[in-house]
């Protein structure tokens, strides 16, 4: 093996470790840099986008196309935004691909399916996620409302200028990205002019977005992310758990045992006004309210009207113990046992739930949960229902 000079052993390993480290340009650093500031200034935007997916890559759902607008605040998480999808893929089951609008307004999810004509809404921190059809989120480019926008791209493992390409009518950069670890890798294409990102290639999520007609000045108003129902529309929140019965919906009729052992039938109190509280004796909040279910039979104790506890989810005692409790707090109005099966009739899923059935039958008024004003609401609309049934 021959010996080379100790310079030349030096040069060539410094050659090899070059080689090996990728390589990052200054102007594509600058670049990215220059993006990250443009971008970070951006404090409401609107845009038409387009997503389709790369060769090779197809997705669920084809190319579709739409506008969309995003604010900037302080709070990623809260960062609303206005998506319509006014072109989407045709290929797929029929349904699959609706014409949508979703928007966020910093706390409640909303989404207008034009093909069902439905509107929806939810709180975020409930089901509100579920509102936000993927498509739509696709189209959101996350950039305009981060913190830091591209401190992933300047962190990157590589960034590569590969030239320059119209997106619409705007002259890009072309910049290829190989992110930390070798994680995933994009294609971005940043305006020349405004240094703002016209399109990202996604490539491991095997997409591109594609922005047109992009405005970083657009006025925007707060009105314009919580989405109103359009005329004709069914609209009503939206939940992953099995709703109360609807006002002016027939209630379930049932047979239970009372305190005192005789058979309770609902369809037997028309002509009455009831009022059916579902509760359990482990329950705070359902013992909290107690009190005012008293006072509201002491108060129509002599009208057509009939306050009654359904006592339900009582792992000990079912029977004795609700009766217990009542006699021992001096409760006298109605009390039902067992009531597990009219629970789930009545779509009851926490404690304690409360309806309000008119003289026919008919559900007019639902509640979960203790609050102290309900008090004096059931009194007001029980008095209502009494007047009505006079008519």
């Amino acid at each position: 093996m021959k010996c080379v000079p100790a310079a030349a052993c030096m040069l060539a390993a410094a050659s090899m470790l070059l080689a090996a480290t990728p390589m990052m340009g200054q102007d594509v650093l600058d670049i990215v840099r220059k993006v990250d500031e443009a971008t970070l200034k951006v404090k409401s935007i609107t845009y038409n986008f387009r997503i389709t997916p790369l060769e090779g890559n197809p997705n669920q759902f084809g190319m579709i196309s739409g506008q969309a607008k995003l604010i900037r605040v302080t709070d990623l998480d809260d960062s609303p935004f206005h998506v319509v999808i006014d072109n989407p893929a045709t290929d797929g089951p029929p349904g699959s691909n609706p014409i949508l609008v979703v928007a966020f307004d910093g706390e409640t999810a909303y989404r207008i399916n034009h093909e069902d004509r439905t509107h929806r809404w939810a709180k975020m921190a409930e089901d509100g996620e579920d509102l936000l059809d993927r498509r739509a989120m696709l189209a959101r480019m996350i950039e305009f409302t981060h913190p830091t926008p591209f401190s992933d791209e300047l962190n990157a493992d590589s960034l590569k200028l590969e030239g320059s390409k119209e997106i619409g009518e705007v002259d890009c950069h072309v910049v290829h990205v190989v992110y930390e670890n070798q994680m995933a890798e994009a294609r971005w294409y940043f305006g020349k002019k405004d240094f703002l990102p016209h399109r990202v290639e996604r490539i491991n999520g095997g997409y591109a977005l594609e922005l047109t007609a992009v405005n970083p000045k657009a006025e925007i108003k707060a009105a314009d992310f919580a989405l109103k129902a359009p005329e004709g529309y069914d609209s009503e929140e939206y939940s992953t758990q099995p709703r109360l019965l609807a006002v002016g919906k027939e209630a379930p009729d049932f047979e239970l045992q009372s305190g005192e052992g005789k058979t309770v039938k609902l369809s037997d109190l028309r002509g009455h006004v009831v009022l059916l509280d579902f509760w359990a004796t482990w329950c705070p909040p359902c013992r909290l309210a107690m009190p005012g279910l008293q006072k509201l039979h002491e108060h129509f104790k002599d009208r057509k009207v009939k306050i009654i506890g359904v006592s339900t989810s009582e792992d000990e005692d079912p029977v004795e113990g609700p009766i217990r409790y009542m006699k021992e707090q001096k409760f006298t109005y109605g009390l039902l046992v067992e009531g597990d099966k009219v629970a789930e009739a009545f779509k009851v899923r926490n404690l304690p739930t409360f309806y309000l059935i008119d003289a026919e039958g008919r559900v007019a008024f639902t509640h979960v949960g203790f609050d102290k004003a309900n008090e004096e609401r059931l009194q007001t609309l029980i008095e209502e229902l009494l007047e009505k049934a006079k008519k």
